[in-house]
């Protein structure tokens, strides 16, 4: 006797239907179109001479997420959370970020025995807390008591020429900044940042106040910059601000395009 279910399959199998030319056509068009758009608002010039594109949350097991690419430089970061956790009773949320480059970028002895490693190497350490630093008094924690929100940077890719991080360290902090847009987390304002090849990055938020407020600086340890002077480093800091505010109206610009 046949078994007529593997060869039927269940009852309550839906069957498999196939959209007409037509449809595919008009999907296809949608799809190109909204590729277009967002290519058209964020690959504008706005950190100097960089042209990045920016796409918001492809990954889906999490709660907000963003890729960014700016010329060879490919970063991915998800956050998770705010998600409840066990213990005694905070009032406020805790805030983690780490940053990981991929395997094949890394020339660490620790992948010599194929074993990987589990701790962050030094770049790694100070990229993450140089995030950290920018968000913790960014985002409202006190809205998600006994919560954790956790940051999670995942660089694929990075221009051979950025040997001090410079440019990655900058773009971090915005693809973060999006990442924690898609994921609806209540913050003060958007952070973005600027750089200068002068080896320094500044970010900054305005908080409804009179002045931008600058909540990170970050200075490349191999600069030959001449900073002890303060006129000049206040300079520096101006101009990173300006390009700050140029990345902030594109981004602006692509995420009200984003809503309509």
């Amino acid at each position: 006797m046949t078994d007529r279910r593997r060869i039927l399959g269940p009852l309550d199998a839906s069957p498999l239907t196939f959209e007409s030319e037509s449809v595919i056509s008009a999907l296809e068009g949608e799809a190109s179109s909204k590729f277009q758009l967002k290519k058209l608002h964020v690959s504008q010039p706005s950190s100097g001479d960089d042209k990045i594109f920016v796409d918001m949350g492809l990954v889906t097991n999490c709660e907000g997420s963003c890729y960014m690419e700016i010329d060879n430089t490919l970063i991915q970061v998800s956050v998770y959370g705010p998600r409840p956790i066990r213990g005694s009773f905070i009032d406020t949320a805790t805030l983690s970020v780490e940053c990981r480059f991929l395997p094949f970028l890394t020339e660490s002895k620790e992948f010599a025995n194929g074993n990987g490693r589990n701790s962050l190497t030094e770049i790694e350490q100070r990229l993450s807390s140089f995030v950290y630093s920018c968000f913790v008094n960014t985002i409202i924690l006190s809205k998600y008591p006994k919560s954790s929100i956790d940051i999670f940077i995942k660089v694929i890719s990075v221009d051979s020429y950025d040997t001090n991080f410079i440019k990655l360290t900058n773009y971090l902090v915005n693809c973060a900044s999006l990442s924690i847009v898609d994921a609806q987390i209540e913050v003060k304002d958007i952070i973005t940042a600027g750089y200068i090849p002068t080896s320094i990055v500044t970010s900054f938020t305005n908080l409804h106040l009179p002045n931008d407020k600058i909540v990170g600086l970050y200075i490349s340890d191999d600069t030959d910059a001449e900073i002890d002077d303060e006129k000049v480093l206040s300079s520096m800091i101006m101009e990173c601000n300006k390009k700050a505010r140029d990345l902030r109206s594109s981004l602006n610009k692509y995420l009200i395009q984003l809503v309509k």
